[in-house]
């Protein structure tokens, strides 16, 4: 052995040593849960689907009224176009979705959050 690594040892650096792996630092990792089925989605499909409708509600109404407020802005027609088809395309996707149970327009959702995104931005410019 070199004589730093024997140094080392004999002061006691548990964590320089080459025979131990260094422990973590910080807040302790999140181990995932397997228990619930696939990802974020409950194991209950009511359950599911009923939280999907509640989060299509939630932002249909919080949009509708920003829809309100984008007449005072300076470009209302393109502000309203933009929030409307968002919501369209959001929240309907999202109300389907949870009413018939088919995720065949999930795929509208995240163009329809877009266009709300951009319609705040139209709101706010």
């Amino acid at each position: 052995m070199h004589v730093s690594l024997v140094w080392l040892e004999l002061c006691s650096f548990p964590t320089l040593t080459l025979d131990r792996k260094p422990q973590p630092t910080g807040p302790p990792l999140r181990q995932p849960d397997n228990s619930k089925g696939r990802g974020f989605r409950r194991s209950d499909r009511d359950d599911y689907l009923k939280e999907l409708y509640e989060t299509a509600n939630k932002y249909h109404f919080i949009h509708s009224l920003a829809l309100l407020g984008a007449a005072r802005c300076r470009k209302p027609l393109i502000a309203g176009t933009l929030l409307t088809s968002g919501m369209v395309m959001f929240c309907g996707a999202f109300y389907y979705h949870a009413l018939t149970g088919n995720p065949a327009l999930s795929k509208a959702a995240p163009w329809g959050g877009t266009l709300l995104i951009v319609g705040w931005a139209a709101i706010a410019l």
